[in-house]
């Protein structure tokens, strides 16, 4: 008989709250999440941090996301290397590759609706300096940024892997922010949260 391991209410809660996010964030009409997505891109890269860094990690985009690929040939136009992750279904490991162009026939279909290299060179996460995070919802609690995923782990397990050096940052629209949420043991904190009216 297999073990049964009932939800704790932390996680019941954050399940609902990340059900109303992405309703809230798919309302978004598409022009204006195009519109939004470019102007948080230009916020991103005026950074200090994105100045700073030789290595940068950044998702592709899927569903209403923020669309970072303005960022990403910001990124790759400076010369700066860029990673992207690769999700493997039912793995712990999610690794990185990297990335020299933005051009489609570069990319294939992975799991979850993603795009994934052709060319996985790996990258090792140690040799990061930057990584921007995708979110559902973040909030400023205890004087932390917090993010809410979409509950599958997988960015938090590779936030873990990081070196305590490298910078991580959210990217969110504004419509994301909540004023708490529930924290578990396994979340990791961000160091900023960039939306496109501002930086946190």
């Amino acid at each position: 008989m297999n073990a049964h391991i009932t939800p704790s209410p932390e996680s019941i809660r954050k399940a609902a709250l990340r059900a109303e996010l992405e309703a809230s964030r798919n309302a978004i009409p598409p022009e204006t999440r195009a519109a939004l997505s470019a102007a948080l891109c230009a916020r991103a890269a005026a950074l200090p941090a994105f100045a700073a860094a030789t290595t940068i990690h950044c998702y592709l985009p899927m569903r209403s996301e923020v669309d970072p690929r303005p960022l990403i040939a910001a990124a790759l136009a400076l010369g700066k290397r860029v990673a992207v992750p690769i999700f493997l279904r039912k793995s712990e490991e999610t690794p990185c590759a990297l990335i020299t162009s933005l051009d489609p026939s570069e990319f294939e279909p992975g799991v979850f609706g993603l795009s994934h290299p052709r060319n996985r060179a790996r990258l090792d996460p140690a040799e990061i300096d930057l990584v921007f995070v995708p979110l559902l919802g973040f909030a400023r609690m205890n004087g932390v940024w917090q993010r809410i995923g979409y509950g599958a782990g997988y960015y938090d397990t590779f936030l873990a892997r990081l070196a305590p050096r490298t910078r991580k940052i959210g990217i969110a629209f504004a419509e994301q922010r909540l004023d708490a949420f529930p924290i578990e043991a396994h979340d990791i904190a961000l160091d900023d949260v960039v939306t496109p009216d501002g930086t946190g």
